[in-house]
């Protein structure tokens, strides 16, 4: 009864997203493109769940009924503007994006592969959560026992922030505590069960957004390979079954990616798609402050790929409707930050060497650097070095840009580049032993671009049909 009642809690949440969602996707078919929508509305749901709980302690304090109020509140809102919009798109005409291709002999492996490398990595995340239920240290020692005290305190959750110690990380967003605080909320217990849950949906809920969202842009095939990679990264899925919250926020990373993507290459008049972007956003300041680096670094590279080539007022234009989606889940953000969270203990250490003592140091340049490289050839625990293998790959089969997707694809470059260099500074100011730090923390936030990564490289790289010209031209595939 327990677990059936954890899952309704969880599914409430996805089904209310996945209304939104499809209000707000270009297409008015429910079943069009059903398993990205789905996919998106995994993290978007619990991040939406996690915003409302936490508004609800703020204002009124904890309640059961008052939370499970809310949720039926949002359910009936989001299936009457669902009616609204089906009832004012009756008459309109189908808006087919994407024409389906016959699939082929290399599809129908691939898809096979992807099909028992799912099913594998998914008996391997169930293993690893048996043996550890309560996730690695992070998990059990950070998040997980914030969304206790949350749960827990009462009308004392407050004093979770109070008295913090620097390893708790108080100035840290709380999706997932909140989120997870949230669930034991409705069921009325704290068990591991939820947490557990949480980190297997937005595992392979980012899985599903980098097939699908390839797929949509490059055909099933190139999708197929890219889930694939990604699939079988034993790094992803055993940091997944961890708990941290990496995966969450590699999850709205690459959803933004793709939502800005399928903005540019498929654009509609009323820019559906920023909108959802922008929320995607505004979910991934509330999960970790690596987040608000992620939209500063969104934000730049816009405005350094399209102001050059269709002007200022485009750009101001996007940002508008990019605006409509974000705002709301940052007032959240900046509420928080304003009334609660404490200075981050690595801008603001309370000893150790100066910000000018460290910013001219420059072994400590080297050693980050190095650290980079080494990272980056041997990431993901695969037995030989992916990267590698990768870039041998896109030499072999060549690059296959389409002519309207350079802009995206620039912007997305800048992305990670900012993020990269970000993660790099954030290392040099480290209060931290550089070394012990980065042995520690390199990996994961490695991992935070990971899938994003992935999303770009099956975009730059030819599609087998077409580097086996076994298909039509490149600008006839989808």
């Amino acid at each position: 009864m327990m677990i059936l009642s954890l899952v309704l809690s969880i599914l409430i949440a996805q089904l209310i997203a996945f209304i939104l969602i499809s209000v707000a996707w270009p297409e008015m078919h429910i079943r069009s493109n059903l398993l990205l929508k789905t996919c998106l509305a995994a993290g978007t749901g619990f991040g939406i769940l996690s915003c409302v709980y936490f508004l609800q302690l703020s204002w009124f304090g904890p309640s059961r009924k008052g939370l499970a109020a809310a949720q039926i509140a949002q359910l009936i809102g989001a299936l009457a503007i669902l009616f609204c919009r089906l009832k004012a798109t009756k008459d309109a005409p189908s808006e087919p994006v994407i024409e389906r291709l016959p699939r082929s002999r290399l599809e129908l492996i691939l898809s096979i592969l992807f099909v028992v490398a799912v099913i594998s990595a998914s008996g391997a995340f169930v293993f690893i959560s048996l043996r550890q239920p309560h996730g690695e240290w992070d998990a059990w020692a950070v998040y997980n026992m914030k969304a206790r005290f949350l749960f827990r305190a009462g009308d004392y959750w407050r004093d979770l922030f109070y008295e913090p110690t620097g390893w708790t990380s108080p100035d840290y967003p709380l999706l997932i505590p909140a989120g997870i605080a949230a669930c034991w909320t409705l069921i009325g217990r704290d068990t591991v069960v939820a947490p557990i849950m949480v980190a297997f949906l937005f595992t392979f809920a980012t899985i599903g957004v980098v097939y699908r969202s390839v797929s949509l842009l490059r055909g099933k095939s190139q999708g197929l390979l890219a889930g694939l990679v990604l699939t079988c990264t034993p790094f992803f899925i055993t940091h997944g079954a961890d708990q941290y919250t990496d995966i969450p926020l590699a999850f709205f990373f690459a959803a933004t990616i793709a939502l800005l993507h399928l903005q540019d290459v498929l654009p509609d008049r009323r820019h559906r798609f920023l909108m959802l972007a922008g929320t995607v956003i505004g979910l991934s300041t509330w999960t970790k402050n690596e987040g608000l680096l992620f939209l500063v670094a969104i934000l730049s590279s816009r405005f350094a790929v399209i102001v050059p080539k269709k002007g200022l007022k485009v750009f101001l234009r996007q940002m508008r409707y990019l605006a409509i989606g974000l705002l709301p889940v940052l007032l959240v953000v900046i509420y928080f930050k304003a009334t609660l969270a404490t200075p981050n203990r690595m801008l603001f250490p309370p000893q150790g060497p100066t910000l000018v003592e460290k910013l001219l140091d420059t072994s400590r340049y080297w050693i980050i650097l190095d650290a980079f490289v080494t990272q980056a050839l041997g990431f993901g625990n695969w037995a030989t070095s992916l990267t590698a293998l990768m870039l041998f790959y896109l030499l072999l089969l060549g690059s296959g840009i389409k002519q309207n997707e350079g802009t995206s694809i620039a912007a997305t470059l800048i992305v990670l580049g900012i993020m990269l260099a970000g993660y790099f500074m954030t290392f040099v100011l480290s209060p931290l032993d550089v070394a012990l730090h980065i042995s520690t923390s390199l990996n994961r936030v490695l991992l935070q671009l990971w899938p994003s990564f992935i999303f770009i490289f099956f975009l730059i790289v030819r599609t087998p049909e077409r580097a086996l010209m076994k298909s039509g031209p490149l600008s006839a595939q989808p």
